[in-house]
This record gives structure tokens, sequence and C-alpha cells, in this order.
């Protein structure tokens, strides 16, 4: 995802990702929220992953967050464990910092 978002960051068109595992979206969803960007998180098909729209042209008084429904229990657990570990990881890299 920081690939894709570097490699397009100055761009105005929305950058696409997509990823299989519930755990990464979980991640990139702490991520992306924490680094202000507007996007939306969409299911491509019945268990098929995780489809994000990621903009970064929009104003801040455009902000959004729009997260799909996870129907599967495993899923979402997967996926808040994933949005955990990753401000977990952000808390920890920023005590070093300071």
């Amino acid at each position: 995802m920081k690939e894709a978002i570097n490699n397009r960051s100055d761009d105005y068109l929305p950058i696409q990702w997509y990823t299989s595992d519930p755990y990464n979206a979980g991640q990139a969803v702490t991520l992306l929220e924490l680094s202000n960007y507007s996007f939306h998180m969409y299911h491509q098909g019945e268990g098929t992953g995780y489809s994000f729209t990621i903009l970064t042209s929009l104003r801040e008084e455009m902000h959004y967050i729009d997260i799909d429904t996870i129907e599967t229990k495993t899923f979402r657990i997967q996926f808040e464990q994933g949005k955990y570990d990753a401000l977990l990881e952000l808390l920890e890299a920023n005590k070093e910092r300071n």
C-alpha cells in the first residue's frame, strides 16, 4: 500500500489497492485513517478479498472513511486484530522517537 501511495501521491486520480488478507485490510484501514486519507474499502465478491479506493486529492472538509461490512465472524476478528496491531506498532514507533 505504501508503494502504491508513494507512486501516485501527487496524482489526482484515486489509488486502487487490493489485499486478500483481512488482517492486512485492518492494518491498512488504521494507517489510512491516521494518515487522514479518504478511502472506501469494499469487497469485489463473496470472500474474494478487500479492495481499497484511496483518494489523495479531497479537501479536509470532504474527508470520509467508508468500510463495507465484513460478514464472516473470523474475518471480522482478523480485521480488527490487524487494526489493533497496526495502532500498537505506530504508538511504539512514536514512543521510541520521543
